[in-house]
Order: structure tokens, then sequence, then C-alpha cells
């Protein structure tokens, strides 16, 4: 302490602040030296040094270079791969439900911050020149994911640095835990400790590593027979780190007129008036002609695809066709040998390839107990390259080609065909024509890994996660087991040799063209009249593209057969692929050569319709999975002459000596299903609207949306009243249902377990009615209907709603026109009015009720839809008042309880009132029945 009496001057008190301020640099230095001051031999590096820790450790050299001893793993990464873009992917190569998946990819880079090592994603999505003052401000919007955070372990010399590899790899990086969990409701996390390295290796562009991951069960739950232990399992997660390398690729633009998968990106350096600042890139592979100047030239690199050792030697002819037929689409844009088909065996020099990896490309077979089959792709993010793509086949695909009835259960329902009305359905149980009635109590459910619940999830896991889907297997399990009928029926002891590669070739054709970047063309199967296809022509593309989920082709016994399924590429095929592929000629300028090629979209064969395109709300007719020939009533008579051809003596043909008798069951369901199918899309043409992509200047240019003539939808209503809506659709032999046996094996993963032990007759019936009836009533069709009025001119023809309610009324209420006979004598074996028409009635008298009591919750609805509806109850209850007038005594007990309940329900829904609700501000309606209103209360 350092006392001043007295300050006589400034430079005094100058003096004793300096003298004070030196003591206190030297008091401090002393407590806390500078590394200035420290000599050489009490200096600490920052971090350990490279080659301290990783001393006795195996090097691998290569992309990122490895070190290894045991479990432990480093991952060195070099100063020069810092900041530099590379992909990370990552492939589920074993375990439950996901085996074989590409399951997912991003473009990521290092970014050093101080002792730890990010692992980031830039944000590809937006972007804008260089150099520009858009480029700041985008920069600064749409900023980076930070994708891990890792310690670093130690440094060398030059700036590179070694970090953990278990602390990336075994952290369960691609979420599979989490998806596991999605399906089967118990939520799983991937543990360090009980993981373990499965495979190591480097190459100079790219890093393999595997893991076989240790995964424990977190939250409470059934894991609905996709893991064997719900307390855990174990998967083997594969990582490929590989070298985004520039090329001279030239990314193409996409036109919605083709239907390419795309990589999209916003680009804000544009002028303004610019349509959009969205560039839009089909995904396609780097295929260049290795001789420009030759009109027919070899690729500088061919598309390589590797037959994996796993697939079975029966069908590896057939896979190596389906491959290699597209072929015959690059020959005709200029390539020759444009892909090329390997056949890996253990002793070949493809033996020791890795299907993971990110080099090869490979066909694989997996074994999940599921029909599946599926075609992903990995694409340079920045310009939409393909750069790696593996095909996966399920063993149960092809499987049930040899199999019987067993394995070919419908009890999912008919929607399950249908992806967007599976999940509406799901969300809006009380619509569901299937489940309001058909579904076990709860807790009888048995445990299947395969029901409609795990299929939505699957469905809404894998779009939340960007990748697209490939539902073509349940549907060909559907189509198997018709097949499977048909050939009993027509004597065959099983499918001939014939159709199982016809069925293998069209299945591995289509996942390959998903690889080659094309998406699904829904509306291709509408190319060929039915006549046609099974002439004695034979043509070999049934439909217009392999893309389409076309319907296999099995005709009647006294019908010509034409090919089974496709055998050749279709001319939307043969498009499609020139539009991605073709390169310019010599002074040929690309945007007018592809202007060109997707301006021919309106001639034969080049409809396109996709995934979206083909929701049960959509407009169009056409565009249906699992269809076939260009008119949807042609293919659903067609469908009905085979189905009522196999019911014929159905439980003696489908069940063999020593089998039980839910195998005919199991076949008297498939055809019951596809029935119901087969008439869906027909009663799609009742309020349709054909939908074209055609652009302004397109030669034979169409309107964007074109109303299916009113004539042909007279057409459709009239074959609904025929075979589901009308008096007599039905005419099972009553024997039948006796020999419609149950299941009873109750286990996980399990088909052959039947919760009703006698067959639901009704239940199942009014199931199919119900669907063609959800169809023609929901909000979509009679909105539709209804602004269809204002399409055409109001002198020309049109169907109107009041057509679409008056003949579902007829239709549905048929008995109700009979003339009275003396010698009418209805018993309540013989009643009036059938046990199969009475729930739809029910139905269809719920439906008119509804309407005309308020809002329905299937969606809004025009307010003339209620006004129909108002009339159409006064104009039946009417018909019944007549009806029962006119039998008399002579009405079974049934029909007369049936018709009078139906005629006091109308009259309760005609008087009752409403009256506003003005109190609270809140608006509402309230509804009473008699003729007084109930005091203020809001009821």
């Amino acid at each position: 302490v350092v006392t001043v009496n007295r300050i006589e001057s400034r430079s005094t008190w100058t003096v004793i602040l300096l003298v004070a301020i030196f003591v206190f640099v030297g008091l401090t230095s002393a407590v806390v030296p500078s590394e200035t001051q420290a000599g050489p031999a009490d200096k600490k590096p920052d971090l350990p040094k490279l080659e301290d820790t990783v001393k006795g450790f195996k090097k691998h050299d290569g992309f990122f270079p490895l070190y290894s001893k045991g479990e432990e793993l480093f991952l060195f990464v070099p100063k020069a791969r810092q900041n530099q873009l590379f992909l990370l992917a990552v492939s589920v190569a074993g375990g439950p439900q996901f085996a074989g998946y590409q399951w997912d990819d991003m473009a990521v880079q290092w970014e050093r911050l101080d002792k730890k090592l990010l692992l980031v994603r830039p944000n590809l999505r937006h972007r804008a020149k260089k150099g520009t003052p858009l480029a700041e401000v985008v920069g600064r919007t749409y900023t980076e994911s930070v994708i891990r955070a890792l310690d670093i372990k130690a440094a060398s010399s030059d700036g590179g640095v070694l970090l953990d590899a278990s602390r990336l790899f075994k952290s369960d990086l691609g979420r599979v835990g989490r998806a596991l969990g999605a399906l089967g409701g118990r939520g799983y996390e991937m543990v360090r400790n009980i993981s373990r390295w499965a495979e190591v290796k480097t190459f100079p562009n790219n890093v393999e590593i595997a893991v076989l991951a240790g995964f424990q069960a977190g939250s409470p739950g059934d894991s609905g027979g996709q893991v064997a232990d719900p307390r855990g399992t174990r998967m083997r997660i594969h990582y490929s780190l590989s070298a985004v390398s520039k090329s001279s690729y030239k990314p193409r633009s996409a036109d919605p007129r083709v239907g390419y998968f795309m990589t999209a990106v916003k680009d804000y350096s544009g002028p303004y008036h610019e349509k959009t600042q969205f560039r839009r890139m089909v995904n396609r592979w780097d295929l260049q002609k290795l001789d420009p100047e030759l009109e027919v030239s070899p690729p500088v690199k061919p598309i390589v695809y590797y037959i994996e050792k796993t697939v079975p030697v029966r069908f590896r002819r057939y896979v190596r066709e389906g491959i290699e037929l597209w072929n015959k689409a690059y020959r005709k844009v200029g390539f020759v040998g444009a892909i090329e088909v390997r056949q890996q065996t253990d002793s070949n020099e493809f033996a020791k390839l890795d299907p993971e990896d990110v080099r090869y490309n490979f066909f694989r077979w997996i074994t999940s107990g599921t029909p599946f089959a599926m075609g992903p792709s990995r694409v340079n993010p920045t310009t939409g390259e393909i750069l790696d793509a593996d095909i996966i086949m399920d063993d149960s695909y092809v499987r049930y080609m040899t199999e019987d009835f067993r394995q070919h259960s419908v009890q999912g329902g008919w929607y399950s065909l249908d992806p967007n009305l599976e999940r509406y359905l799901q969300d809006n149980p009380h619509l569901n024509p299937a489940l309001r009635r058909l579904g076990p109590p709860p807790g009888l459910e048995p445990p299947t890994a395969n029901s409609t619940a795990s299929n939505t999830a699957f469905l809404e896991l894998m779009e939340s996660r960007g990748r697209p889907v490939c539902m073509i297997g349940q549907g060909r399990a559907q189509q198997l087991a018709l097949a499977r009928a048909a050939a009993i029926a027509k004597g065959m002891e099983k499918l001939p040799e014939e159709f199982i590669g016809e069925f293998v070739r069209e299945t591995v054709a289509h996942e390959v063209g998903h690889t080659l970047g094309l998406r699904h063309n829904f509306k291709a199967s509408s190319w060929l009249s039915l006549e046609k296809i099974n002439s004695e022509e034979r043509p070999g593309a049934l439909s217009a593209s392999v893309m389409d989920y076309n319907a296999t082709n099995f005709t009647a016994k006294d019908e010509t057969q034409g090919h089974y399924q496709m055998v050749d590429l279709g001319p939307y095929d043969y498009w499609a692929i020139e539009y991605g592929y073709r390169q310019p000629g010599k002074g040929e300028k690309e945007d007018e050569l592809l202007a060109k090629i997707a301006a021919r979209g309106s001639e034969p064969g080049h409809a396109f319709a996709t995934d979206e395109d083909a929701s049960f709300a959509s407009p169009d007719p056409l565009t249906t999975r699992w269809d076939l020939g260009d008119d949807p009533i042609a293919f659903a008579r067609s469908r009905a002459r085979l189905i009522n051809e196999l019911l014929v003596d159905l439980p003696n043909r489908a069940v063999k000596d020593g089998e039980a008798y839910h195998v005919a069951r199991r076949a008297f369901d498939v055809l019951l299903g596809e029935q119901a199918r087969s008439i869906s899309i027909a009663a799609r043409l009742v309020g349709g609207q054909y939908v074209n992509r055609d652009h302004k200047g397109d030669p034979n240019g169409r309107p964007p949306l074109v109303v299916v003539d009113p004539e042909r939808q007279r057409e459709a209503m009239q074959f609904l009243a025929e075979t589901i809506l009308g008096e007599k659709p039905f005419s099972y032999s009553p024997e039948i249902f006796n020999w419609l046996g149950f299941g009873r094996w109750n286990h996980w993963g399990s088909q052959d377990y039947d919760w009703r032990v006698d067959y639901p007759i009704h239940d199942r019936i009014l199931s199919l009615q119900t669907m063609v009836f959800f169809h023609l009533t929901g909000s979509y069709t009679i909105g539709r209907i209804h602004d269809a009025e204002l399409k055409v001119a109001p002198e020309e023809d049109a169907f109107t709603l009041p057509e679409l309610f008056e003949g579902l009324s007829v239709a549905i209420w048929s008995e109700l026109d009979r003339i009275s006979s003396a010698e009418s004598s209805w018993s309540n074996r013989q009643p009036f009015v059938g046990s199969l028409r009475r729930p739809l009635q029910r139905e269809h008298l719920g439906f008119l009720i509804g309407l005309v009591l308020g809002p329905t919750e299937s969606g809004s609805l025009p307010a003339d839809a209620a006004t129909l509806a108002w009339a159409e109850l006064r104009d039946l209850s009417g018909r019944i008042k007549a009806a029962l007038k006119a039998q008399g005594d002579s009405l079974d007990r049934y029909s007369r309880a049936h018709l009078e309940e139906s005629q006091a329900r109308i009259e309760k829904a005609l008087d009752a009132a409403f009256t506003l609700n003005g109190g609270g501000g809140g608006g509402g309606f309230t509804i009473t029945f008699g003729k007084k209103p109930p005091s203020k209360e809001r009821k």
C-alpha cells in the first residue's frame, strides 16, 4: 500500500502510476508465465502429436486414412480435405426390415473449430453467383447444419487432425434405430460399447466402414414382429465416404411432361423478371459417347450392374435380361453397350466386391419376408448426376410364384394398393369401408408384421427422409395370387416358366428404370386395348411403359392369352430415355433439342402421370395402379369373367390333400379383393376428368383437363348397378362358405390367422359395396361433377349431380319399383329385400341423412348436394310408402322391419329443424327432432 500525503505536481503523480503499473505487471507475470517467457523445455503442445497417438496402430491409406488396433479406430482428416465437400452415404447391410437399403446420403464437409472438428452439411438448395451482394445475403440466410462435433484426438504438423471414429459411426448417424421405433412402436438406440467394427476398407477416392451395431430398446412398446427380441437387436450399418469429383458432366433441365427424379435448387442470381428462381435438373448418369462423330457409339464409361452372388441361379438369367432390356432404348439415342451386366460368384474376379461400396451398382437379394423390390440411387446434390445405384428384390417376391394361396392374404384391405388412400383412411377410420366392420375386436389382432398401420408408417418414414418409395411388391403379391388361381383353373400344377420369366424380367426392368432416373408412369397402361393385347399378334409391350404398375394379364379359358407381363419396353420408355440421354448433334443446341422431344407428349404411348397424380382423389380414371387396357369397364368385365370362372369348385381346386381349408379362405379373399379393385377402377369414370400435361404450342396439344364424356359416365353407372350396387350382382354357391376354413397360426409375422372362425359373408360383401359407394359419394367426386357442369356449354350434354343421386337411389333401392303381383309371396328365407341389400341401403340412407342434417366429416360438399339429398329422401319416402302399400301383408318380417325403420329415419330427418345459434358470437346450429325446438340450450 502506497500512501501519498501530498502531490505537489502532475509529474510526480505520473511517476507513481508508472511505478505501480510496473510492479503489477511484474507480479502477474511471475504468477502466470506466458508462452514467450516459458523456455522450450516447459512448452506444452495444444494437441497430442499424431505419430505418438497412433503408435502401434495399423494404417489404412486412402481418401481418409484410418488407423486401427482391435476395436480402436481413428479417422485422419488431412488439411487438404478440410472444408472440402464429400459424400457421406449410409446403407443397411443387414438386420430386420431394412436389409439392403440405401438408407441415407448427404454432401458434407469438415470444419475446424478450435479443438473440435465439425461435420457440417452446407445448404446446397439455395445459391447465388459468387461475388455478388446476393451471394452474401443467401449465405447469411440459409446457413449450414452441424451434424456432429467431434473432439480432435491428435494433430499432424501440417494441420491434419485425428478423430475417434466410434464417436461418429457407432452413434447411429443414419438414425436407423429411430426408424425401427417408427415401425414397431418402440424406440431403439445404438449402444457404442456393444457395437463392433465389421469391416474397414480404404481406397483413393472412398472409404468403406461397416459396423455390427448393437441396438437396445428405449421406450416401451411392441416391436410389431420386425425385431426378434423386442429388447434389442443387431444391425450391420455400412458407411461410405467418397469424393465428389469434378467432371465434365453437364446438368440437364427437367420437364414436367417427362417423368424423371429431380434435383432442384433455388438460384437468386437470375433477373427479377424470371418466372421462377428454381433450377430443376433431371437425375441421370453421366453417359457420353466415346466418339461423338458416330451415330451409334460406345459410351466413355458404361453403366455397370453387378448381379450379387446371392441371387438364386434359377433367376439370374431373367435378372440379366431385365437389366439389359434398357440397352434397346439407349441404342435408339446413339449408344451401344450403354449398360453392362456382370455376374458375381464365389470365385470370379468380382467375388470380393462389396455391394455397399459406392463404386459399384449391385442387384441384390434380401429376405425381409415381405414381397418387395426397390431401385434407389444416390446423386450429386448440386448437379443431379447419379453416382451410385443398388436394386434389391426380396426372396418372398418370387417365392410366392411357387407357393399356394396361404401366402396371399388380402386382409390388409383393397385400399392397401393405394398408399395415399391407405393413409387417408387411417386418419379417418370412420370412413373406411373395410375396417368399420371387418376389424377384429381390440386385443384380438394377430401380431403380423405386414399390417396396414406398418405399411403406412413405412411410407411416412421414407417420405419424411426424402427417399422415393416403390410399393410394387404389395400389388405384385396380389397379382401373383390371382395368377396362381388362374393357373389352377386352367389345369396347371404350377405357374408356367414363361410366366415366371416374364414376371421377374418386368419387375427388374421397372426397378432398373428407377436407377436410370425414371419415375413411375401410372397412365402408361391405358395405351392399348385388351383386345389388341390378347390378339394373335401378342405384342411384347402390353403397356406404354414398364414404369407403370401393370396388372398381370391372365384371361379366362375361352379367351386368347397374350403375354402375361411386359417382355419389351413401351413407347414411353424409349421417349423418356431419349429426353434424358440423347446428345445434341453437331451445331444443335441442347435446350432446343429437349424442347422438341418434350413437345411430343400427345403422341400415342407418351401419356405421363406419376405418384402424386395417382391419388384416390385424382380426377383421371386412366391414372391408376394395377389396371390394363384403355377401357376401365372392359378391364373390370374381363376380370369378372376370370373371377367367376375361378370361383367354380374353388375349395376343391385350391386345397390339396393334407392341407387345412384356410387355404380356400385365402383364395376366396384374393378373388374378392381383385373383384373389388377392378370395379373400383371403373367407378372412377364417374365424375372423371382426363388430365394432360401438354404445353401451349405442342403439336396436337390438348387442354389440361377434359371432362369424361357424359355417356361414358352413364355407362359406368350402369355397369356399377349391374355388378355391385344392383339387386343381383352376387351369385355365390351357398356351399362354398362352409368350406372357407380358418387359420390358427397365431404368432409373430404370421398371415395364417383369422380372428373370425366363421366367414363374415355379409361384412365382406358390404366392404365391396361400400368401397364403390365411398368413391361415388366422396367429396372429390361430388365436387368435380358439380364443377364440371360449368366446363361445358349450356346447350351441351353433361353428367350432373341429380343424375348421380337419382342413379344411386334407383340402383340401390331397385326392389321398391317391383310391380305387385297376386302371386307374390315373400318369406324370411326369401325376403323382398335380400340380406346383402339391406346393409347397403342403410349406408345410402345414412349418407343422405348426413347431408341433410349438416356437414359431414368426409370433407366439404357443395350446398346443392345437401338440397339434392333432401329431395332424394323425400322421393325415397314416397317410394317406400308405395312399396309397403303394394306388397301389403305378403312382405316378410325382415323387409317390413327394414322398410318401416328406414321410413321412420327419413321422416325424422325431413322434420328436423335448423335454428341458428346466435348466442356467444360463435355461430353454429342446433339440430332438433320434432316441430318444437328446445330452449336456448345448445344441443
